[in-house]
């Protein structure tokens, strides 16, 4: 198996546990199309995934997650050879494109769950199409998003190398190393630059090879031996540990898996019980993120509204907007518990935001029927300005 893809392999382990979660997120309800490419993903086939998320964008043009995965889908299809210099142009410019979309729609990235897997799939875009500024400020982003990835800064400092920058290639590929000396994989990672053709270059410059140690490109490492008679192919047998997510992530997911069937089941209590042991396992853990956790109070949110607890309700919806400000559901479940409160002018603002950040026409529609019929809202529909923010947004919601 190609060495890269090993690779790529390792560093994709968060985007499945990323993918599981945005998929299990009752909150969402996710479209036909956006289920597809889901499982078309699950099952490699990129083309079919890239077709289907399009067809989401297109009902859901303001789907920030959406043009996430269809870039990754494209990454994934173009960059099948294994490398940059392999890669399909065509694709790689596409994988930019929905990129730029993404941060257009979500400058702060909230709808993706690991930022860095973004600015990884797309440095290495823009290195394949020739765009090495771009790709260098991509790897450093992403450098920054995951402090303790070693494959990133391994990635910048090839990149470096091989245009002649050769002080910062070592400092990248320093920092590659004390990342992976931290995680324990150190000698993994100096036996992977030694046998790869992605980076045995470098281990055969005079400035950058004592950074590995004794041995160059065709010296094999000490008790590699039995590996690479085994396999009887020391690219293959050069491989990191295999993905897998840790126990605190199984754990905090267990926890939200558990929620989720609860409040499928009308258990309400013991949903809320599930959640709230997952966000306090996530104070340790942190592997949820914003937009996850957002989420996650958002279903905490349901569970007490649906118990009668509607200040505790209210609360809830308060902390998800804060997490995941362009969240147009939370927004109108905050609407929603503030006018029951007898909150009216906090509800018609909330109101406002669901509609200033409903995702589709559909979604825009639907908060602005559920605002004229819902009888909770009586009291804000009597307010002087929500006729003039229904009629406005009445007015736009075609052309959106």
């Amino acid at each position: 198996m190609n060495v890269s893809k090993k690779l790529e392999g390792y560093l994709a382990a968060g985007l499945a546990f990323s993918l599981l979660v945005l998929s299990a997120a009752p909150s969402r309800a996710a479209s036909p199309a956006f289920k597809r490419g889901m499982s078309a993903m699950d099952a490699k086939d990129y083309a079919r995934a890239v077709a289907d998320f399009r067809k989401t964008i297109r009902a859901e043009p303001r789907n920030s997650a959406a043009y996430f995965l269809m870039g990754y889908a494209y990454y994934q299809k173009g960059f099948a050879g294994g490398n940059p210099e392999a890669a399909d142009k065509k694709d790689a410019r596409e994988t930019v494109a929905a990129y730029k979309k993404v941060f257009a729609l979500d400058p702060t990235l909230l709808s993706v769950a690991k930022p860095y897997e973004l600015y990884f799939t797309q440095a290495l875009s823009y290195e394949c199409l020739g765009q090495n500024a771009a790709a260098l400020k991509s790897f450093e982003r992403g450098i920054e998003a995951a402090p303790d990835n070693f494959l990133i800064p391994l990635y910048a400092a090839r990149l470096r190398f091989l245009m002649q920058d050769i002080e910062r290639a070592k400092a990248n590929l320093a920092l590659s190393l004390k990342r992976a000396q931290n995680a324990g994989h150190r000698a993994d990672l100096v036996k992977l630059i030694r046998s790869s053709d992605l980076f045995s270059s470098m281990a055969d410059n005079a400035v950058l090879s004592p950074l590995l140690g004794q041995g160059g490109s065709g010296t094999q490492a000490e008790g590699d031996g039995a590996l690479h008679d085994s396999l009887g192919n020391r690219a293959a047998a050069i491989a990191l540990p295999p993905p897998s997510i840790s126990p605190d992530e199984r754990a905090v997911l267990a926890r939200v898996a558990a929620g989720d069937q609860a409040f499928s089941a009308g258990s309400y209590a013991e949903a809320l019980g599930a959640y709230q042991k997952a966000l306090k396992l996530d104070t340790q853990a942190e592997v949820l993120g914003r937009g996850r956790r957002a989420l996650v109070e958002g279903q905490i949110g349901l569970c007490h509204r649906s118990l009668g607890l509607t200040a505790l309700a209210a609360a809830d919806f308060k902390k998800a907007v804060s997490l995941m400000p362009f969240d147009a559901e939370a927004h109108y479940q905050l609407a929603l518990a503030d006018a029951v409160l007898g909150r009216t002018a906090q509800s018609l603002g909330q109101l406002k935001w669901s509609f200033e950040t409903a995702p589709s026409q559909a979604d825009l529609r639907r908060y602005l029927v559920l605002s004229k019929v819902e009888s909770d809202f009586g009291a804000v529909r009597g307010l002087p300005g929500y006729a003039a923010l229904a009629s406005r947004y009445s007015g736009t919601s075609s052309d959106r």
